[in-house]
């Protein structure tokens, strides 16, 4: 993201993630918490943006297999 500004609005991060132009480390908090959006980010980013995750869905086996691929 070429702005430092956190985007907060569910759509338009969802629709970001999933064409791979935005990174899970730049999301609002509550987003970070948010499965569907850190499912996308891990099948955009892979292990890497795992890492920005809540910690309860940086421990979801699901999501931890699916980052490493």
């Amino acid at each position: 993201m070429t702005d430092n500004k956190k985007i907060t609005d569910r759509e338009e991060v969802l629709e970001a993630i999933k064409n791979g132009d935005y990174d899970l480390e730049d999301a609002d908090d509550t987003l970070k918490a948010d499965r569907e959006f850190v499912l996308e980010a891990v099948r955009s980013g892979g292990r890497y943006a795992l890492e920005y995750a809540s910690e309860e869905l940086q421990n979801d086996p699901e999501l931890k297999k699916l980052a490493e691929g």
